[in-house]
């Protein structure tokens, strides 16, 4: 599946391919505890097989704003401070199980456009505009 696109990669001269790795497909459940994909874990592994075959190093990013829709629900993206735990695990599994042939990592895909855009102005995900506002005047 990906080796026709590494071989293409390849072809025009790349050396280099950013992607992102969801949070949702390594687990489904937002959580450790909801347990592991073996196949969100099979299909990282094949695109960065298939990248190194044609020399092309992967780059991966962690976190593309792909909050968990059960973990949206559950703590309201990341206004509560109890998804960073479950952030960190994720991040955890992806050095564990890429970490020996990915070398080039990004942690957060623009983080001052997901925060400030997303839950200050509202006008990207998640909607959450005025959080600072809203939060002074509940107190």
């Amino acid at each position: 599946m990906f080796e026709e696109d590494a071989a293409l990669m390849k072809k025009v001269g790349l050396n280099s391919y950013r992607f992102s790795i969801s949070w949702s497909k390594i687990l489904p459940g937002g959580k450790l505890c909801g347990g592991i994909s073996k196949e969100g874990i099979k299909y990282y592994n094949d695109l960065i097989n298939a990248l190194l075959a044609e020399d092309i190093q992967p780059c991966a990013t962690i976190f593309d704003w792909d909050v968990p829709q059960c973990l949206e629900h559950e703590y309201r993206g990341f206004l509560d401070c109890q998804i960073v735990d479950h952030f960190c695990k994720f991040a955890d599994i992806c050095f564990r199980e890429f970490g020996d042939r990915v070398k080039h990592w990004i942690t957060l895909n623009e983080p001052w456009a997901f925060s400030y855009y997303g839950y200050v102005r509202g006008n990207f995900p998640f909607g959450r505009g005025n959080v600072i506002r809203n939060a002074k005047e509940e107190k």
